[in-house]
């Protein structure tokens, strides 16, 4: 586990721990490639809107090191950034992540 200043690296069994943590109603997950260059324009992003919702859990997982996990919930295109509630994902965005459409899920899950 990579702690960033807002954004948590988790591996697979971490971040299925952190979806059943009744701490954390809403968790809001980045999942990425450390090749994919759109993934290392949003991670600042990321780090900008969890820096002004630290009620919400952020997370970041690697799909190469989590292959099961981009499987199990169909990661495609990357960046993928999920919204679960309660440990069920409610939203997503798979395409055009950016900082307008992020806040607007946010935003609507509050």
């Amino acid at each position: 586990m990579i702690k960033r200043d807002f954004v948590t690296e988790l591996g697979s069994r971490e971040f299925l721990e952190t979806l059943k943590d009744k701490k954390n109603p809403l968790v809001i997950a980045d999942f990425y490639t450390e090749w994919c260059i759109n993934c290392l324009m949003i991670a600042p992003v990321m780090e900008s809107i969890a820096e002004k919702n630290k009620k919400i859990k952020f997370v970041k997982i690697n799909v190469e090191e989590a292959q099961e996990l981009a499987l199990h919930y169909q990661i495609n295109p990357i960046p993928c950034i999920i919204f679960f509630r309660d440990g069920e994902e409610v939203d997503r965005i798979d395409d055009d992540v950016n900082e307008a459409k992020i806040e607007e899920k946010i935003k609507a899950l509050k």
